[in-house]
């Protein structure tokens, strides 16, 4: 159940970017928004929600029972009306010094009845929204306990994306958190917990409460406990529907709130803290590869949803109800939705061919190798943009994506569309050295390729790693990343080789020991712009103040999900 306590975490805060005050816990049968008092709403600022219209008046669906003129409650409960109120049911309530007790169970009835009006499904058991403390929540989290085993696994496998260098993954996780989780919906106890700096003044936005609630909705509905993929690739996936699903019906919620048929009606206040940017978080790389869900996934479950341009409420959610019993396998599926369901990725395999020094570094409970899928290359490729001791890569303007209203960023690029399967393999010495052998498989040659090319502008010009003089494909680092590096491609495949210095590689893979000179650069040449110079983070669209904070909850999604999993 702790992998999806972390899923519905992801965004309660992230989307806390206008929000209103409530005084206390609730207790509640229901979920909803709120309609204003005059003078106490201002316009919030979009979501996830890139370019493009996803505000029409299709929002409500003709599953929805029709609500009287003077909002009777009906006969028998039916879609759209929760706990004694309609989806579009005005509210009296006041947000000056915070909502009472009851004017937040209506806000949270209506929200509920909007959301079902929206998913056509509907709640079933009551919830509970609980407040707690800063504080509390940093003394819960401090018990929060990683094995040294998956401590030490997980370390190698972030550091071979080039995302982390020499640093404890769970404590650059809890430093994320740290910096400002807002609250999780816990499927274990079916109760949402807010997240407060002052128990007695807490802000909170009603599409915060949506996106939680739907999480709520969902594990009523489907049981999130049956998810609990081990690999990175395939965790990440899944959480694509789980976050797509519900992302996407926020999406259209919030629409309906600024300039649809909710236009004026839903509740947020004046002047909201900054939310942390790219300055704040303690790891972007790590950031951005969890935000995949949350990016990729609306857009995935739109490709899904069966409904004419336009006509969002006359469409069919079977489809997408139909993806929790055969979820994405792979980040490639939920980038490229087109791929889904026939994709199957290749089985990498890798022959053990390390000598007596060195054993594999397993973990219990979970395979003994890492899958870390396109997200996860993607990532690794992406992660100089944001460092301004590196060259970039990928263009910050590549980030952003366009051709999508329900997507934010482009995790597909000519060094990872290919993809077609790789496994990680980690290695640990007498002395407690680490090292890994890490075979990936492309569909083509051309493809392969551009990895391989890509992967040597990635330590050639990204991270200024030496060229080994006679030992082609042979690199050397003292500095970033340190330790040495063979790559190799044949075919479609391409291997990479890591060890603390160059003459253990051929320790992990007798293979990797090249006596040949360095011919062509494999490499691009990199940008004559040079090296060290400012990435310019804070202009790419979104970035500063969304997606940022979206990833705080993606990390803490990993921490949870390996703390469940024996960690």
């Amino acid at each position: 159940m702790r992998q999806h306590l972390a899923v519905c975490m992801a965004l309660l805060f992230a989307l806390s970017l206008v929000a209103i005050p409530i005084g206390s816990a609730a207790t509640v049968q229901a979920t909803g928004t709120a309609t204003p008092q005059e003078g106490d709403v201002a316009t919030a600022s979009t979501t996830l929600q890139s370019d493009g219209d996803v505000s029409d008046g299709g929002v409500v669906h003709t599953c929805a029972m029709d609500p009287p003129e003077d909002y009777a409650d009906p006969a028998e409960d039916g879609l759209g009306w929760s706990n004694g109120y309609w989806y579009d049911e005005p509210l009296d309530v006041n947000t000056t010094g915070g909502l009472n007790e009851s004017e937040f169970d209506a806000l949270v009835a209506r929200t509920e009845a909007r959301v079902e009006a929206i998913r056509c499904l509907p709640f079933e058991n009551e919830t509970t929204v609980e407040v707690i403390t800063r504080e509390e929540f940093a003394n819960e989290t401090a018990q929060w306990n990683v094995s040294e085993d998956r401590r030490a696994f997980e370390n190698v496998v972030y550091e071979a994306l080039l995302l982390v260098d020499d640093t404890d993954v769970a404590e650059v996780r809890r430093e994320n958190l740290e910096t400002g989780v807002g609250g999780y919906y816990d499927p274990a106890t079916d109760r949402i917990v807010v997240i407060a700096d002052d128990e007695e003044s807490l802000e909170f936005d009603e599409t915060v409460l949506a996106h939680e609630l739907g999480h709520a909705l969902q594990d009523q509905q489907f049981d999130l406990s049956r998810f609990d993929e081990q690999m990175l690739d395939a965790s990440t996936a899944e959480n694509g529907l789980i976050e797509g699903d519900v992302g996407y019906v926020e999406q259209l919620y919030e629409g309906a709130c600024e300039d649809g048929v909710w236009a004026d009606t839903c509740i947020e206040v004046q002047d909201p803290e900054p939310a942390p940017g790219p300055d704040d978080l303690a790891n972007v790389g790590l950031y951005l590869l969890s935000f995949q869900p949350y990016s990729d996934g609306p857009a995935f479950v739109d490709a899904r949803y069966e409904y004419d341009p336009g006509e969002q409420s006359a469409g069919n959610w079977g489809p997408v109800n139909e993806l929790y019993e055969n979820p994405p396998g792979t980040t490639a599926e939920v980038i490229s939705p087109d791929r889904y369901p026939s994709y199957k990725s290749t089985n990498v395999t890798i022959q053990d061919n390390s000598t007596d020094e060195w054993e594999r570094l397993t973990v219990e409970g979970r395979p003994d190798y890492e899958t870390v899928g396109q997200a996860g290359l993607f990532t690794m490729f992406a992660n100089p943009t944001f460092d301004s001791a590196a060259d970039q890569l990928i263009e910050p303007s590549e980030l952003q994506d366009n051709d999508s209203p329900y997507r934010l960023y482009n995790y597909s690029n000519e060094y990872v569309t290919g993809w077609d399967g790789d496994r990680l393999q980690v290695y640990e010495s007498e002395d407690g050295e680490t090292g890994y052998v890490w075979a990936t498989e492309w569909e083509s040659e051309e493809d392969a390729l551009a990895f391989r090319q890509g992967y040597d502008r990635l330590l050639d010009d990204a991270w200024s790693m030496d060229r080994v003089e006679g030992r082609a494909g042979t690199y050397e680092s003292g500095d970033a990343f340190a330790g040495a590096y063979y790559v190799d491609r044949e075919g479609t495949q391409v291997s990479i080789v890591h060890a603390p210095t160059v003459d253990q590689l051929s320790d992990l893979e007798s293979t990797a020991e090249s006596t040949t000179e360095w011919e062509l650069p494999q490499s691009t040449p990199a940008d004559d712009t040079g090296t060290g110079t400012d990435t310019g983070t804070d202009e790419i669209p979104g970035f500063g103040i969304v997606a940022a904070v979206i990833g705080l909850f993606g990390a803490f999604l990993i921490v949870l999900r390996r703390r469940r999993n024996g960690g």
